[in-house]
């Protein structure tokens, strides 16, 4: 199951969601719910303030005016470097 791990842990650093189904009938609802999710996923896009080249971790929090939607996001990224 280490790669179940690794994989979970993956897609929640990338804003992702890991599925894991055994096959079979719960492998078709799986990509049922999957392919739902896709077709109402946004892109949202922002210029930091910070434009300090460092390579540093910079957090980002997400907030919604809306309580009756989920959303998924990375905790944040690391700055680029000069």
């Amino acid at each position: 199951m280490r790669a179940g791990a690794a994989l979970k842990n993956f897609a929640s650093k990338s804003g992702g969601r890991f599925v894991s189904t055994p096959g079979g009938q719960a492998l078709g609802e799986a990509f049922t719910k999957i392919v739902e999710e896709l077709s109402n996923q946004y892109t949202v896009g922002y210029r930091p303030h910070n434009r300090t080249r460092d390579g540093r971790w910079r957090a980002i929090e997400l907030k919604l005016s809306r309580e009756d939607v989920q959303t998924r996001t990375r905790d944040g990224y690391r700055a680029p470097r000069s």
